[in-house]
């Protein structure tokens, strides 16, 4: 059980239902109460869901590629069009995710998205042009690397930086850790699909994935509470996704993770846990899979 959910056992009793129902009043004012108890402001935390906004709003939007290469073969502003729709999904996807409740305890740095261009067989990250406003004043924003903060279970801001090795994305947390007025241990975190690559050759070489080279049985979506098959767990019973417990994958059918509980407890760092993330799932949608 992690610290969020300690949180709320313990005062579930103050609640009707036994949880806080969030489409009552009564339970809205006793949970935000409970919060301020810990340190917590649910309408700071409202405040920091805008902030996020706006910076996605304003380090999101690409004006221009840095370093893009004259004799590459497709248009620099295609390009930017093909990252500019990768990140809005990016994005799009992680504000679905709405839970993160290790960012209780840390203050969570995760690794968004990194472009790279592969050109000539080189491989080149792309320096982003972007912009944003800060004291009234117009600033320009260069570098490589998103990375999304997350403070208090809530999304706090999108950073875009030149180097993306954690002693500097460290540094920027605990630059805005001293901005915001707090202190938090520091847990950085990666996407499976961090690098984002960029070649012309992409859609000419295509290599599809043979379902049977898959540890898991495929399956249309992976809704919670459907079964699931693992070449080494055995079976068990979907208990959250990272596409919320609808469980449908994305644009290119995938699913970053699957929370899967397959009845069989172990240790892990010291820790009895009862379920197991499966990461870069695939489902029977995917184009890449050979179906």
């Amino acid at each position: 059980m992690d610290t969020l959910e300690k949180f709320l056992h313990s005062i579930a009793y103050k609640f009707p239902k036994g949880y806080p129902d969030m489409k009552n009043e009564q339970d809205v004012l006793i949970l935000e109460n409970e919060f301020k108890k810990i340190g917590i402001d649910l309408k700071e935390l409202e405040t920091n869901k805008n902030h996020w906004q706006d910076r996605v709003n304003e380090r999101g939007t690409i004006l221009d590629i840095i370093n893009f290469p004259k004799d590459y073969p497709i248009s620099k502003q295609e390009i930017i069009e093909q990252i500019q729709d990768e990140l809005n999904l990016r994005t799009d996807r992680i504000l679905k995710l709405k839970e993160f409740p290790a960012s209780i305890t840390h203050q969570i740095g995760y690794k968004l998205m990194k472009p790279i261009l592969i050109h000539e067989n080189v491989r080149i990250p792309l320096e982003l042009k972007t912009e944003y406003i800060k004291n009234k004043t117009k600033k320009t924003n260069i570098g490589t690397s998103y990375v999304v903060i997350i403070s208090d279970n809530v999304l706090s801001t999108l950073l875009l930086l030149m180097d993306d090795d954690d002693l500097t994305i460290e540094t920027n947390m605990k630059d805005h850790q001293k901005r915001e007025g707090f202190t938090k241990p520091i847990k950085i975190t990666t996407n499976p699909e961090y690098e984002f690559l960029i070649t012309p050759e992409a859609e000419n070489i295509l290599t599809l994935i043979d379902p049977q080279s898959l540890p898991y049985k495929l399956r249309t979506d992976y809704r919670k509470g459907a079964d699931f098959e693992h070449d080494t767990y055995g079976k068990g019973t979907i208990i959250n996704t990272s596409a919320g417990s609808g469980g449908k994958g994305d644009s290119r059918g995938k699913l970053e993770w699957v929370e899967v509980d397959f009845g069989k407890p172990y240790v892990q760092g010291g820790q009895l846990k009862k379920t197991r993330i499966i990461n870069n799932i695939y489902t029977l949608l995917s184009p890449d899979v050979d179906i």
